[in-house]
């Protein structure tokens, strides 16, 4: 029983391990972004078209969670308060490359 315990535990400290080596290292905040925020805020703006009536800017920041080169991180609001999905993220790379992170990484 305890052989099965010890087995047990060091293949979940194995699965760890390899899940955290599997997350890319944060930014280096100390390198400036490639990509200026107000051209980021443009694209971004652009690829939600006629609905930024609907949805304001809560949060931008550098990450990169999509590309190693970094990119911006943008997170808006629905103005309406009954919206079904208040909550678009849109990501845009430091290369220009426009996405919307629907929590499907």
């Amino acid at each position: 029983m305890k052989l099965k315990f010890l087995s047990v535990l060091l293949l979940a400290i194995v699965a760890a391990v390899a899940y955290a080596s599997l997350q890319p290292p944060t930014y280096d905040n100390a390198k400036p972004p490639t990509l200026p925020l107000p051209s980021a805020y443009e694209k971004a703006l652009a690829f939600l078209g006629p609905r930024t009536n609907e949805f304001h800017c809560i949060r931008a920041t550098v990450t990169n969670a999509f590309s190693s080169d970094g990119e911006w991180y943008f997170s808006f609001y629905s103005t309406n308060a009954n919206a079904r999905f208040p909550l678009k993220q849109i990501d845009v790379s430091f290369g220009g490359r426009v996405i919307e992170d629907n929590g499907y990484r």
